[in-house]
């Protein structure tokens, strides 16, 4: 049986490199026989996959998994190694490619060491990047109103991931802050340019690919709590809400979620969209 509730906030999710087209398809496939949100997948399988269904692309996405031991490794030394060195420029261009290959959510991975050392918001590169991007998607309305019927029904989504395993909660409050703050970015952007585009924004927790030793899941309650705290003391309206991503194995895993979340939940990130969502 096809449980109904929570099935349509399932990013299903496949970001193996070495993905088969295959295996791919069939990714596509599930999600249109249990009408999950979106599949997550990597920049490259867009073109082909968008034509099948709703597509989210993760950005300058690391290639392989990394373990991180927090009593041996040093932060710096696994942020060198794991996160891209991505020029903004670059980007923008991979954001832009997959838009125009049929993406309608977009999930770049923020790199966590502009959030060691603080620094203003409006000169944060974290804040200059994601407010490039929402720049690029209104650059973009030309593109979105020509190849879609309505623009009223359309959403684009930015989904930011912060790698909150990594974070300690200075560190956390600063992410969201920064979030908030381009979140009023793109509203201020939207009333100037009188457009009728919409961007939907969410704070996403987790790539996944870090296996944090000692931590069985990266969206765990305690923390999507702390965001969802966070998101409501600087984020009033509310208008930014969460992708909680990591670690969500089970349909019992999703609820704990949900009940936290509340009206700020706008996705669940997982590859076990079928487990979750399959009842006895």
């Amino acid at each position: 049986m096809i449980t109904q509730t929570i099935n349509h906030l399932i990013d299903h999710t496949k970001l193996d490199i070495n993905a088969s087209p295959d295996s791919l398809l069939v990714l596509a496939k599930e999600a249109v026989a249990y009408r999950f949100n979106s599949i997550c997948i990597r920049p490259a399988f867009i073109k082909d996959l968008a034509p099948i269904y709703r597509c989210s692309a993760v950005i300058s996405f690391p290639e392989n998994k990394i373990s991180y031991d927090p009593e041996k490794d040093k932060l710096d030394e696994l942020i060198e190694k794991f996160f891209l060195k991505t020029e903004r420029t670059a980007l923008l261009e991979e954001c832009e490619i997959a838009l125009r290959d049929g993406a309608l959510e977009l999930d770049p991975v923020m790199n966590p060491k502009y959030l060691l050392n603080e620094v203003p918001i409006m000169l944060n590169p974290i804040y200059e990047d994601l407010t490039s991007i929402i720049d690029k998607i209104f650059d973009l309305e030309s593109l979105f109103t020509n190849k879609y019927e309505n623009l009223e029904d359309l959403h684009i989504c930015l989904k930011p991931i912060f790698s909150c395993e990594l974070l300690n909660d200075e560190q956390l409050k600063y992410s969201v802050e920064i979030l908030a703050r381009v979140a009023h970015y793109y509203k201020q952007k939207k009333e100037k340019l009188n457009s009728s585009l919409k961007v939907n924004i969410s704070y996403k927790n987790s790539t996944g690919f870090i296996e944090v030793k000692g931590l069985e899941a990266q969206a765990n309650p305690e923390l999507i709590r702390k965001i969802k705290n966070l998101l409501d003391l600087y984020d009033k309206e509310p208008f930014v809400q969460i992708k909680a991503a990591g670690g969500i194995r089970s349909y019992e895993d999703a609820i704990k979620i949900i009940n936290i979340t509340h009206e700020r939940l706008s996705h669940l990130g997982t590859s076990k969209g079928i487990q979750l969502c399959e009842t006895i």
